[in-house]
């Protein structure tokens, strides 16, 4: 009976140790996250601000982005230790990374490259919508960290030459921002808290500020101008009638006096 005990203790304990080392990766806690995505050409330059707490070891998760390139990693008050280490488990994807700091408040900056992230594409429009050139711009973060970040924040830069037409796939009862910095404008989006594998994606319809569309501006004014008379040129053709009768009058009154 005393064997089979010590037994089932040295298996509990093995459990243990194998259960805490199997979620060693899940380090630390993210609190906020805030990405800021500017144009470059077809690309994208994010930069992101983290906020978060270290776990016991001084680590913490980051999240990784499909098709980047890491730039820059900054500690802000607070100090990096080596390089951002990437880690794959399955379809978690996300970066570990060291800070003198353990079990304590974190900061940091990620600046990254992101190929076709402004690859624009022509918008997929129902009905009669004008205008007819609207294009859309798409992005997505999915948190394949394996922990959950407690708020995320994107800020988009809408490309030069080009204005918002319409915001898609989110919820427009979510709060949202569209402002102007540094001669950009910007849609901005709080998802909230983003739990492990969930998805953080929106779409943006967008018109160019020149050149065709206002060429196609121009060219549905004078339709419509040219549709109005055509459509209304018996009443103009009785005005110009009595136009001309009026004048009449007015001549006969003045040779009458």
């Amino acid at each position: 009976m005393k064997k089979n005990s010590l037994l089932i203790a040295l298996l509990i304990s093995i459990f243990t140790a194998s259960f805490a080392y199997g979620n060693s990766t899940a380090a630390g806690e993210l609190t906020h996250i805030k990405d800021v995505v500017i144009p470059d050409g077809d690309h994208g330059h994010i930069t992101t601000t983290v906020l978060g707490v270290t776990d016991g070891q001084g680590r913490l998760a980051l999240p990784y982005y499909q098709d980047t390139e890491m730039i820059d990693i900054q500690g802000v008050n607070s100090l990096l230790v080596g390089e951002p280490e990437l880690i794959e488990e399955g379809d978690l994807k996300y970066y570990m990374m060291q800070f003198r700091e353990k079990q304590a408040p974190v900061a940091l900056v990620m600046t990254q490259r992101q190929n076709g992230t402004f690859e624009i594409a022509n918008a997929k429009l129902s009905g009669d919508t004008f205008p007819g050139n609207v294009k859309r711009v798409n992005y997505q973060m999915i948190n394949r960290i394996p922990i959950e970040i407690n708020q995320y924040v994107l800020e988009v830069a809408v490309p030069e030459g080009y204005e918002i037409f319409s915001i898609v796939d989110y919820d427009p009862e979510e709060p949202y921002l569209l402002f102007s910095r540094d001669g950009l404008r910007y849609a901005s989006f709080d998802y909230g808290s983003l739990s492990m594998g969930e998805t953080a994606q929106f779409s943006i319809n967008l018109f160019q500020t020149g050149g065709i569309f206002k060429g196609s501006v121009w060219g549905a004014v004078g339709l419509i101008s040219v549709a109005f008379l055509y459509q209304n040129k018996g009443m103009l053709n009785k005005a110009k009638e009595l136009s001309g009768q009026k004048k009449v009058n007015q001549g006969n009154q003045e040779m009458n006096r």
